[in-house]
């Protein structure tokens, strides 16, 4: 679905602007679902470099047609931040054909913001997806060794069942996320290969 082809979109999928998506609980996983490249801001109302970037992240979304943007109130949508691990703002994370090819911190300008876009639009898919299917195997093949480990160990004192992580995926490539990293915040994010978060149901 083209940005530009966003209006007039269901009560559910609301834009605050011409090809720019208000993104919910309710609409991420059908947004994402559509394929292409998704860019989402992760904001808030009362994030001074947010309204900086916000500029920004609108004349991209004019600029690129063939790309959907979206914009994520941290605030308003906790669920969808927890599951990105959401932690400064602005975060910019970019999804392109279902998977998380790229995440940034922080406010940036608009030639780093290009530059993230321009790498992404770059990026070789089937080798993205045959990296995180090898990752993904590996992980297995290394959960199968240790099984035995851990079943004899049971028999003695079961231990508490946590929640399996998995393991980052693999780095594609640098190119694609800004180099600047702000001040006094957490060095930007390497991008990275991995499926994207499903939607979390909330328990509200």
């Amino acid at each position: 679905m083209l940005a530009a082809e966003v209006n007039p979109l269901s009560p559910e999928m609301s834009n605050d602007m011409a090809g720019l998506i208000t993104l919910t609980e309710k609409n991420f996983e059908a947004t994402v679902q559509k394929g292409g490249t998704l860019f989402i801001d992760f904001t808030a109302t009362w994030c001074a470099p947010c309204g900086e970037f916000a500029p920004i992240f609108e004349a991209a979304s004019k600029k690129h047609g063939t790309v959907m943007f979206g914009r994520v109130d941290v605030d308003a949508e906790e669920a969808l931040a927890d599951e990105f691990e959401i932690e400064v703002m602005p975060t910019i994370v970019a999804i392109r054909d279902g998977v998380l090819v790229a995440s940034e911190e922080g406010l940036m300008t608009a030639e780093e913001f290009e530059e993230i876009i321009a790498g992404v639009a770059a990026l070789d898919m089937n080798g993205v997806r045959a990296d995180l299917e090898a990752d993904e195997a590996a992980e297995a093949t290394k959960a199968a060794k240790k099984a035995p480990a851990k079943k004899a160990a049971a028999k003695k004192a079961p231990a508490k069942k946590v929640a399996a992580k998995k393991a980052p995926a693999k780095k594609v490539t640098a190119k694609v996320v800004a180099k600047k990293t702000p001040a006094k915040k957490p060095a930007a994010k390497k991008v990275a290969a991995k499926k994207a978060p499903a939607k979390k149901k909330s328990g509200r």
